[in-house]
């Protein structure tokens, strides 16, 4: 049986096409979520700063009549109704001669240029008759006032185009025009400004397309890694791992976290551990670089606690506080932060074997089961939220930065002392006696990262969401480009959670 190939494209095209559909759905949620604070708070401020405005603004009272253009005696004329006479009459009733006498005489104490402001005429096509309409803050003058507008017209108007208008033939009244008043001035019952009503509605609308407009605008103009898509598009690598919003602003105490917090940040690690060991993206150990684009990504907070998911899985783990100018690793893992470490083994004199401290992993007791919130064996339940996942031999050791000497007299050299052969031959030191070697690098921005990143098996870039740029990512990226590192991961710190479901 023959296909239409046409009918294949159109499927094609529309099977193809609704993935895109659904991204830039799901992009244009995302904007209006993480904007949700803007587009209440504009459109609040401005119905309060209306709200404001009309209940201070003074009321105003709409007075009208409507004026009969016709001939002298009465009778309507249609043929005086056209356009153009009607513009003429209309132009003439706004005019100074007409309304300077009723300024005048009600003493109002305004300009003719004011008056006119308030003073409305209309018609429609095809009458003869003129409609006139004027606002005045005081109810009980609107009617007055206007009444002597019509009036001065009517006088005017008979003076210059009616019977008495001077140089006429007194028996030829073709031609005459008579205005009359045919609805008497009356006052509106109800003010026509404020309308609060009106005026809340325009202002809700109009500050909401503006709030609507500006989220989009931010979004656009924020530089801000929001989302994995954008952490693997701008550092041209793999999401390999996600912690928790709240994990690196708590710091240390992160790590000791109960509850439903402490299990999410122990299912983040076993994925982050799971996808080191087990993933296709061509990282994983045994040594490991983590590292940031800029300070406080949280990349002590990542190489702490990937140690300790890596031990308690029952791996041997060394994990090394290699950012020598702001070292913090031993107060995440409770070491000693002044004994001997890593700048008095790359100076000389000490083995590496000698300044390890050995680290208490986290574990659940040997009388409960491996996974937390479990049933323990004697029957009590776990509270604790342990980032170990089995209590399976494992051990963690760390090598910290060494003494706390920052005075450059006395170690001059310790912003030089990380080269590329002290680095090889610390790694292979370490290596024999350990499953996994993690060094807590100094971000990229510093050139003591780079030996690390070249000797390392691979390097984990910690990106922090909605603080990380699209400029240090990209100067990151290209820094390890240059280097010649190849084996790259993300690992996103305080992201958004996603939805979905998981065992406890």
């Amino acid at each position: 049986m023959r296909r239409d190939s046409s009918l294949d494209f159109r499927i094609g095209s529309t099977i193809s096409s609704r993935p895109d559909t659904q991204f830039a759905l799901r992009h244009y949620l995302n904007v209006l979520r993480r904007s949700a604070w803007l587009i209440v708070l504009v459109p609040a401020a401005t119905l309060l700063a209306a709200a404001a405005v009309t209940l201070t603004e003074p009321s105003i009272y709409r007075a009208s009549t409507k004026l009969v253009v016709s001939q002298a005696g009465g009778e309507a004329a249609p043929e005086f109704g056209s356009a153009e006479l009607m513009q003429t009459m209309s132009n003439l009733l706004e005019s100074d001669i007409v309304v300077d006498p009723v300024i005048k005489d009600g003493q109002l104490g305004m300009s003719t240029d004011a008056f006119f402001r308030r003073l409305r005429t209309s018609y429609r096509p095809g009458s003869s008759v003129l409609e006139v309409s004027f606002d005045w803050p005081e109810k009980k003058e609107a009617a007055p006032i206007l009444s002597g507008v019509a009036t001065e017209f009517q006088r005017l108007v008979d003076a210059k185009f009616g019977v008495h208008a001077s140089g006429l033939p007194g028996g030829n009244r073709q031609g005459l025009v008579a205005v009359s008043v045919f609805d008497p001035p009356h006052v509106e019952p109800n003010r026509v400004s404020p309308n609060p009503g009106r005026s809340l509605a325009f202002a809700g609308a109009l500050s909401l397309v503006l709030a609507l407009v500006l989220a989009f605008l931010r979004e656009n103009l924020d530089e801000r890694i929001r989302s994995r898509t954008d952490a693997e598009e701008w550092f041209e690598a793999p999401v390999i791992g996600s912690l928790p919003r709240g994990v690196v602003r708590a710091g240390r105490s992160s790590l000791a976290r109960e509850g439903a917090a402490g299990r999410a940040l122990a299912e983040a690690l076993q994925v982050l551990r799971a996808n080191l060991l087990l993933s296709q993206f061509g990282v994983g150990g045994p040594t490991v670089l983590v590292t940031s684009a800029h300070p406080r990504e949280g990349k002590s907070t990542v190489a702490a606690s990937l140690a300790i998911a890596l031990a308690s899985a029952g791996d041997d783990v060394i994990c090394v506080d290699a950012d020598l100018r702001r070292p913090s690793l031993h107060q995440y893992l409770d070491a000693d932060g002044q004994a001997p470490g890593l700048f008095d083994v790359l100076a000389g004199g000490l083995a590496a074997e000698e300044a390890l401290q050995r680290v208490e992993l986290p574990f659940e007791t040997a009388e409960r089961v491996e996974s937390v919130g479990r049933v323990t064996r004697a029957g009590k339940k776990s509270t604790g939220a342990s980032l170990a996942a089995t209590d399976g031999n494992g051990r963690l050791r760390l090598l910290t930065s060494g003494r706390r000497e920052d005075d450059r007299a006395v170690h001059p050299e310790r912003g030089t002392i990380l080269t590329g052969e002290r680095v090889r031959g610390l790694i292979e030191e370490l290596r024999a006696s350990a499953d996994f070697v993690i060094f807590d690098g100094p971000p990229l921005l510093v050139a003591d990262a780079f030996p690390l990143a070249v000797q390392s098996d691979s390097v984990l870039l910690v990106a922090r969401q909605g603080r990380t740029t699209r400029e240090r990512a990209n100067a990151a990226r290209a820094t390890l480009a240059g280097l010649g590192v190849e084996r790259v991961a993300v690992v996103l710190t305080e992201a958004a959670p996603l939805t979905g479901y998981g065992y406890h």
